[in-house]
């Protein structure tokens, strides 16, 4: 809440605070074994914001790791409940000779357009830097510049390690850690845009 990245999102019309609320909600019916509702959630939130997509894999994660030999249909139909939310997206975009997930994909090549530059963002990509990303995001981050386009608060690097041990040591937690983990790192692999971690912040 003290972060500037998640308060400038507070009373504007951005979809990245419900992302991350679907996002949650998502997590927390895969971990009671909600299915119907995982779905749901899980659709709602990549309706929302296809940056929530770690957030969804990771709660997905959890489901087939309890599900044993009936996982690959059950898996399926889960699948097909959730992107029945995005289904409109891709036919609107299939109706008018769009790529499915434009404008994240399908500009046209001769025209050299990419959506964003993952390299730009952030401060580098090399092991080094993404290794030290946490650090990075928190200590180095800028408000006014490609450094991560954001800011979150000190506190989150100080209290995120208790709360891990905390989780770690509770194993009805243990689900959670790993789906924060999981998303995390979904969120590293593209661009270092503090705004696009927004639908794990919850994790």
């Amino acid at each position: 809440l003290g972060s500037y990245t998640f308060a400038r999102e507070l009373g504007l019309a951005y979809n990245n605070l419900p992302a991350a609320w679907w996002g949650l909600l998502a997590v927390e019916a895969a971990v009671a074994g909600r299915r119907k509702e995982l779905a749901a959630y899980a659709g709602m939130a990549l309706a929302c914001k296809y940056t929530a997509a770690p957030v969804v894999v990771a709660a997905y994660l959890i489901t087939w790791r309890g599900l044993g030999p009936r996982a690959v249909p059950t898996m399926a139909a889960l699948t097909a409940g959730a992107l029945a939310w995005v289904a409109p997206y891709w036919l609107r975009n299939a109706s008018e000779g769009l790529h499915p997930l434009f404008p994240y994909a399908g500009w046209p090549e001769a025209e050299g357009i990419v959506f964003t530059y993952n390299e730009r963002y952030g401060l580098g990509r090399d092991w080094a830097s993404m290794l030290l990303l946490p650090w990075n995001m928190v200590v180095h981050a800028e408000t006014t510049s490609y450094k991560f386009l954001g800011q979150v608060s000190p506190a989150g690097l100080l209290a995120i390690p208790g709360m891990a041990l905390a989780a770690w040591s509770r194993p009805a937690a243990r689900p959670v850690l790993a789906a924060a983990a999981v998303a995390f790192v979904g969120w590293a692999l593209g661009p270092h845009w503090l705004r696009y971690l927004l639908p794990a912040a919850p994790l």
